[in-house]
């Protein structure tokens, strides 16, 4: 007879699929009796011919669609082995290393029985035994009502008596129900829930996980519980506001899905037991009546959590009526494209755990535990069981998902539903994800950044000391040229007195409109030297750019070169031009931009003029005013004071090192990572390497721009002397 679609695609993933041990469904358990042993295989043998569906394989080839087929007689396959001279370590890994073995050995799907049984005695009165058997042939109700027949049948045979127990209702009727079932109304329904939705929520492993290699550690699966207080919590909250578990379970599942994926509108998988369909005796049927169906959620920050819980309710009501619809339909039905999945995760939410009811009926149960291991299909499912008291269960594929995105998931799902739990008075965006320990890290361990910091209240000041422990030693080279520390740091005290008296002081505005050269940079070290801040200009900006750059700054002066006073738009702050060819340098007024009376000054020169750099600065006060990209709207200005570069050499210190080396230096002024490049090197007695746009790209500035839509963000750090061997040489490149 035909299978049910669930069944269909369970077949369809185990031929076709490529992980082993796919809807392998292992049931173990722990018997702490004496146990006789025969009683017991034959109590798993009559059970087995009891139920049709237990004797059942498949056949698809040469036929138009898969069957299932019942076989008469079936043997069991039964495995024996004592274990009681086993140290318990050594017998707890062996135990595992079966259990894996196990699952990727499968089925031969055509043959009957689809499952097998394993005994292990660990003592006089503790056994182990492992029911396995292939998803498609039970599903979760079904475990508990063939382990009670088990048990039965085994009591029975150990007395030496019969036991009749009612005819089971054969799984056939239901799949004669199902495929009698006319499709109209689900396919309005489906079509209805899932308009606009055209690809599925993708949760992906953000914390740098590697594919798992070994194919006995794919399945995953780790859990939480919460406790009797936040359980009893959630039960009366659900019960005052007409909701269940599972709608708490499914909302902070969308929820999570939502923020973790950055989506507003999210689908995942749920499981309809399909226990309503009206089949006499359907509730206590051996087989599979699950069906996966999708589950479509809404999500926005501002909505109240429970308005929002209730309309998630009501969408699980609503779509009971269709919950029999195969998945493959509703797939047609939507508007995803063929051969998307709908959904990536899947929620499955039990009143209670099956083994915890078995146990809980007393006498021998109460010696009994049992446990599910599976691995379905789906790389990520989340089982719930909510009494007695609520647990999470997430079992995953490790070749998608690593155990610490896992424990981070189940942290951040148990911190949702506790959050709702003791105040559900408030908006979704309102609820807390992350745990305690990662609000621990966030706001405290990862903010202990104190350290050390330079002694000094200045940038200036850290050149200054380079300039007097090595003068002679080179701090730039440009091209052909090359210039000492000594001489950096006289050319830019020289222009710093200029700077000074045209009033530039602590916390004024200087612009800097040059290419990039040397003079570029002693511009940049004088403003700092005469108190002010500097304004960094490209220029191959637009002039309206720089228009408006110049006038939100307030810039005092605006230091440039003879070739570009051209390139400038109209402003008001005092010119100083820079000649590049003889380190002539002049003040203009606004309005005699082209004047040509110079006041020159060499590089010869070592004693600065009296009163150069001595503007007290302090730490508060401004270094730069740096302009955003103005990507959307005007550029906008951020303002960063002496501390904060001070702050940033620090950092830089514990990253690199201290230690002078060689820097190339490519990143435009107007990005800050130039910082690094220019100032922090040379205040560790780097010899920087400048290069300009046309030494990169072969063509002038305003080309090298129009190929470059942004501005280069590399630096190469070279940790050494320049005369170090191969061996001994160390490099960092830094990249933005």
């Amino acid at each position: 007879y035909p299978l049910s679609p669930m069944q269909h695609g369970m077949l369809f993933h185990s031929v076709l699929g490529d992980e082993a041990g796919v809807d392998i469904e292992q049931i173990v358990g722990v018997l702490r009796e004496e146990l006789d042993e025969r009683a017991f295989e034959r109590a798993w043998q009559q059970v087995t011919q009891r139920h049709a569906v237990l004797r059942s394989a498949f056949r698809w080839k040469d036929r138009p669609e898969p069957c299932q087929e019942v076989w008469p007689q079936v043997q069991l396959e039964w495995r024996k082995e004592d274990w009681r001279e086993a140290p318990p370590g050594e017998a707890a890994e062996r135990f595992e290393t079966f259990l894996n073995t196990d699952r990727a050995r499968g089925f031969i799907l055509t043959a009957a029985p689809l499952l097998r049984l394993a005994l292990f005695q660990l003592g006089p009165a503790e056994y182990r035994f492992v029911w396995t058997f292939h998803h498609a042939l039970l599903d979760a109700t079904s475990f508990p009502l063939v382990l009670r027949e088990v048990f039965e049948f085994y009591e029975a045979f150990r007395r030496g008596a019969v036991l009749n127990l009612p005819s089971p209702l054969p799984y056939r009727e239901y799949i004669a129900w199902l495929r009698g079932q006319d499709l109209s109304q689900p396919e309005a329904f489906w079509g209805r829930t899932l308009q606009g939705f055209t690809a599925p929520t993708e949760l992906k492993d953000s914390s740098g996980h590697q594919r798992a290699s070994d194919a006995r550690s794919l399945s995953g699966e780790q859990t939480v519980t919460l406790s009797p207080e936040f359980t009893l919590a959630l039960q009366r909250l659900a019960k005052e506001n007409g909701l269940t578990l599972q709608t708490l379970v499914q909302g902070a599942w969308a929820s999570l899905l939502g923020r973790h994926c950055g989506n507003k509108d999210v689908v995942f998988g749920t499981i309809r037991a399909g226990r309503r369909a009206p089949v006499p005796g359907v509730e206590s049927m051996v087989g599979l009546l699950i069906n996966t169906v999708p589950f479509r959620a809404r999500i926005a920050a501002h909505q109240w959590v429970l308005p929002w819980l209730k309309g998630l309710r009501q969408h699980w009501r609503d779509s009971r009526a269709f919950e029999s619809a195969p998945l493959i339909k509703i797939q047609e039905w939507s508007e995803a494209p063929r051969g998307r999945p709908l959904f990536d995760t899947i929620v499955n939410f039990q009143p209670s755990f099956w083994g915890d009811v078995l146990r809980a009926q007393g006498g021998a149960w109460a010696n009994r535990e049992f446990q599910l291991r599976s691995q379905p299909n789906y790389a990520l499912m989340l089982e719930a069981f909510g009494e007695p008291q609520l647990r999470l269960n997430l079992v995953y594929h490790r070749s998608r998902y690593g155990d610490e995105m896992i424990a981070r998931l189940l942290g951040h799902l148990r911190t949702f539903i506790e959050a709702v739990a003791v105040n559900p008075q408030r908006r979704l965006g309102e609820v807390p994800l992350l745990t305690a320990g990662e609000l621990e890290q966030a706001l405290v361990i990862w903010n202990r950044t104190s350290t050390k910091v330079p002694s000094a209240q200045c940038v200036s000041e850290l050149l200054e000391e380079q300039a007097c422990q090595q003068p002679d030693a080179i701090a730039l080279v440009n091209g052909g040229d090359e210039v000492s520390y000594r001489v950096l740091n006289s050319r830019a005290d020289f222009l710093a007195e200029r700077l000074i008296g045209l009033g530039v002081g602590p916390d004024s505005r200087g612009a800097i409109f040059l290419e990039r050269s040397v003079e570029m940079v002693v511009a940049i070290l004088a403003v700092l030297k005469a108190g002010g801040a500097y304004v960094p200009l490209d220029v191959t900006c637009p002039a309206e750019r720089l228009a408006y750059m110049l006038e939100d700054s307030g810039a005092d002066v605006l230091v440039t070169d003879s070739r570009l006073t051209a390139d400038l738009p109209p402003h008001q702050a005092r010119v100083v031009r820079l000649n590049s060819d003889d380190g002539q340098g002049a003040a203009d007024n606004p309005d005699t931009v082209g004047n040509d009376a110079t006041d020159e000054f060499a590089d010869g020169e070592t004693d600065p003029p009296p009163g150069a750099g001595l503007r007290p600065v302090s730490r508060e006060n401004l270094a730069y005013v740096i302009y955003t990209s103005g990507s959307t709207g005007r550029p906008k200005a951020v303002m960063v004071s002496h501390r904060n570069v001070l702050n940033l050499f620090a950092a830089m210190d514990q990253v690199l090192g201290r230690e002078p080396g060689v820097c190339l230096s490519v990143t435009s002024i107007t990005f800050d990572i130039s910082v690094v490049e220019l100032l922090w090197t040379l205040a560790r007695g780097y010899k920087v390497v400048l290069q300009s746009p046309r030494d990169l790209v072969g063509s002038s500035p305003a080309k090298a721009n129009q190929e470059s839509n942004r501005p280069t963000a590399l630096s190469l750090f070279y940790l050494g002397s320049e005369d170090s061997g191969a061996a001994s040489e160390k490099y960092r490149l830094l990249i933005e």
